[in-house]
């Protein structure tokens, strides 16, 4: 599973204690095997709350590695917007 284009789009609550973020990545995921192999991407929602790890809001699994915290830096220094 891969993570790409993050865009944020929302954030819920007054301090920063109870703000939450909301986001929108592309999942791209491979099946198959060797030269049979497919891949697919899906756009999906994803939340943070105050020093939590980004999770997808469907099934509340985590998202993989520290993609999504890769990414959610990389769009605040380019757009300046806080994640």
């Amino acid at each position: 599973m891969k993570l790409s284009n993050f865009e944020r789009t929302k954030t819920k609550g007054r301090t920063a204690i109870d703000l939450e973020y909301f986001a929108d990545v592309d999942v791209t995921t491979e099946t198959g095997f060797l030269w049979w192999k497919k891949s697919e991407t899906t756009r999906r929602e994803i939340r943070r709350e105050y020093c939590g790890s980004w999770h997808f809001t469907s099934d509340g699994k985590f998202t993989p590695g520290t993609q999504a915290e890769e990414l959610a830096r990389s769009w605040k220094a380019l757009t300046g917007q806080d994640v």
